[in-house]
């Protein structure tokens, strides 16, 4: 009885170790190119809430914010 309560805890363990891998979230000005064994992945997931599979799949998320910088007059020569 014991041993199955352990390995029902120890496979709830690895779903929820699973879950926490897979789900990834872009904000509004964000958008993750995954990266499935190595290739590119056709369309960019969107903002929102998405998986993945671990371990199979990466993610590198892209900032689409326009960044602005102060530029001296001094240092235009």
């Amino acid at each position: 009885m014991n041993a199955a309560i352990f390995i029902a805890a120890a496979l709830l363990f690895l779903v929820v170790l699973f879950l926490f891998a897979a789900i990834k979230v872009a904000r509004e000005y964000e958008r993750g190119i995954v990266f499935r064994l190595g290739r590119l992945l056709p369309n960019p997931k969107g903002p929102g809430l998405f998986l993945l599979i671990p371990v199979v799949d990466r993610m590198v998320k892209v900032d689409l914010r326009t960044i602005t910088l102060t530029v001296h007059p001094s240092r235009m020569a």
